[in-house]
């Protein structure tokens, strides 16, 4: 306890010679400040710092210290036991031949096994050293005034280490507040090491690029965001949601806030399962899941399929959120080539055989056949069929991921999406879709249409994981979808975003004209740009928040670690005004950026010659 400190002055004859033999000198007492920190006022160490006795303490930081006072209680010495004679003159308050530190546990009040005493290096108490100053449920007046000291003294020895009696002159003492009686939070002072406690798996835990540069936006509200593929928000029907909510909410129903099946809101499902026919895919319901998100589906793939070093065959580039899902499996991504209308199949042949000869299997293929993210391809119908017969060939799944097949532009025709699962007859692929794009991401709603053997299992897997999706936000997606909602809906979110899409390529086509290449879009959120290769996109980050634009960069889609000279920018979120405004900016940076990258250039080959 603090109090306890103040009495630190035993005499150091003994101390001194010890020191000197060191070849270290001995400075005369000084006034040494001691941090306040949030912790339990009676948590202190006293200790002086390499090099010099008390030196160092000068390059301190002491906007937030204070002095400690010489007899904070206003007694010097009150409550506190002299330690024995033999200690005292020998200068030092633990025994001579103990290494470790000198620390005063708990609150002076406490009477609990191992409170009131001073722990030496042994760890053992010693309630010889200190007793109460106040009674069981008051702090002491120092340990009200300090919540804890961190200076601290280890003087080098062979044995060891020893800790320095110290002075600790004061400033008044303050009124107790309630903050300062509350236990240490070592954790929230980055005391605790927690990577000792993660597994190899929590360790390896991939973070999502494109979260990130959510973050980043968030963080600044004047920079225009072209990272996120969210949904517009004045695309959402809140009045046809708000009546929705309110019926549900009336408490007719209990089971509207209870937990429901794992496998999904039995009235849904069959909504699905319309909707999926409507797709030209027949599919049982027991063949059908509700996830909470897609993402949770590709979770749940991971969970499942994947055992650590499973191969794993994804396009280059790839949808962030699945690489993510996939490398937290441990799995092995290996990376396929994708060409203006699909996957290269050429390409695919080749890596499997490849892998095969390698004696590695693999599990399945990852696939975003429409509007793909963040390329914005559309797979034609050919590579779909192609892609069946790959996978019989090669004893492979194939997972189909759509979430932007209702997102299709006056440029493309309906029947260009149909799904890869419409024409699956071997029960090989396992097919998710969702509401987020349509309805609102915040309805977590998705689904799975797979064998029912392996729905089964993500049946079981996410009983563990969740128990079920939100009864609420399934509840409220199906009167949206009872009601008309979403029909009524999909054909002006269309135009909707056909016109944003319109406006980037052409702010694009005005702002960077030759200097930038990207596919044109027919549906989808995202325009994926080529830059010329000497520019790195990712380091062009920098440079971009300065201007106040943001995109994400190309390398995170590319399992490989290519695509430095590529982003994705996604037109869903921003106003058209905001769009070519961002353009705007955007096209400054890659010019800055390029008149680096030559200034670079130059000076190599002045260099070389």
């Amino acid at each position: 306890m603090p109090s306890a400190l103040s009495t630190f002055s035993p005499p150091r004859d003994l101390l001194a010679r010890r020191v000197r033999a060191l070849g270290w000198s001995l400075p005369p007492r000084r006034r040494v400040r001691v941090p306040v920190c949030h912790r339990s006022g009676l948590d202190v160490r006293v200790a002086v710092c390499a090099g010099s006795l008390l030196g160092g303490l000068g390059n301190r930081d002491h906007a937030r210290e204070r002095d400690v006072l010489t007899a904070a209680d206003g007694h010097r010495g009150r409550g506190v036991r002299r330690a024995p004679r033999a200690w005292r003159d020998a200068g030092v308050h633990s025994r001579p031949f103990l290494a470790g530190r000198r620390r005063v546990c708990h609150h002076a009040g406490a009477r609990a096994a191992g409170d009131n005493c001073v722990c030496l290096g042994h760890g053992r108490p010693e309630p010889d050293l200190l007793r109460p100053v106040r009674g069981t449920d008051c702090a002491s007046a120092p340990g009200r005034d300090l919540a804890a000291a961190w200076p601290r003294v280890p003087v080098p020895r062979p044995d060891g280490v020893h800790l320095v009696p110290v002075h600790l002159p004061g400033a008044p003492a303050r009124r107790a507040s309630r903050s300062d009686a509350q236990p240490a939070r070592r954790w929230a002072l980055g005391m605790m090491q927690y990577d000792r406690f993660l597994s190899r798996a929590g360790e390896a835990l991939l973070q999502s690029a494109i979260r990130q540069m959510g973050v980043m936006a968030a963080q600044r509200p004047d920079v225009i965001s072209f990272a996120p593929g969210y949904p517009a928000p004045d695309t959402f029907v809140w009045d046809e949601y708000r009546d929705i909510a309110a019926e549900l909410l009336r408490g007719r129903d209990a089971n509207v806030l209870q937990y429901g099946p794992t496998r999904g809101y039995p009235a849904l499902l069959d909504v699905f399962q319309q909707q999926l026919h409507a797709r030209g895919i027949i599919a049982a319901v027991d063949e059908l899941i509700i996830t909470t998100g897609s993402q949770q589906g590709l979770h749940l793939l991971g969970r499942v399929l994947i055992d650590p070093g499973d191969v794993v065959l994804v396009e280059l580039p790839s949808y962030t959120g699945a690489i993510a899902a996939f490398k937290n499996a441990q799995a092995t991504l290996v990376g396929v080539k994708q060409q203006a209308d699909g996957i290269d199949l050429a390409h695919l042949d080749e890596v499997h055989r490849r892998q095969t000869a390698a004696g590695r299997r693999v599990k399945f293929l990852y696939v975003v056949p429409n509007f793909h993210n963040p390329t914005g391809v559309l797979t034609s119908l050919k590579k779909r069929r192609d892609l069946l017969a790959w996978a019989q060939r090669a004893d492979a799944l194939i997972v189909e991921d759509d979430p932007y097949c209702d997102l299709w532009f006056d440029d493309a025709a309906e029947g260009e999406m149909r799904p890869i699962k419409a024409d699956d007859e071997e029960g090989r692929v396992i097919y998710l879709s969702s509401l987020s794009k349509t309805l609102a991401p915040a309805f977590r709603v998705a689904w799975m249409d797979g064998p029912a053997a392996l729905i089964a299992k993500f049946d079981t897997a996410k009983q563990s994981t969740d128990l079920c999706t939100s009864g609420l936000d399934q509840r409220i997606a199906y009167e949206a979808c009872r009601r008309g909602v979403l029909n009524r809906q999909v054909p002006v979110l269309r135009q909707y975003y056909q016109r944003k899409r319109t406006v980037m390529a052409g702010a694009l086509s005005r702002e960077l004209g030759d200097l930038a290449q990207w596919p044109h879009p027919r549906g989808g959120f995202f325009l994926w740009v080529a830059l010329p290769p000497q520019v790195d996109t990712q380091a062009m980050l920098a440079r971009a928040m300065g201007q106040r634009v943001i995109y994400v960069a190309g390398r995170p889609f590319f399992v490989d670690g290519s695509g430095s000279s590529f982003m994705r920018l996604s037109f869903s979120l921003p106003s058209p005004e905001r769009i070519e405004e961002g353009i705007r900016r955007l096209a400054e940076v890659v010019r800055a950026e390029l008149e680096q990258a030559a200034a670079r250039t130059a000076r190599h080959s002045s260099g070389q010659s």
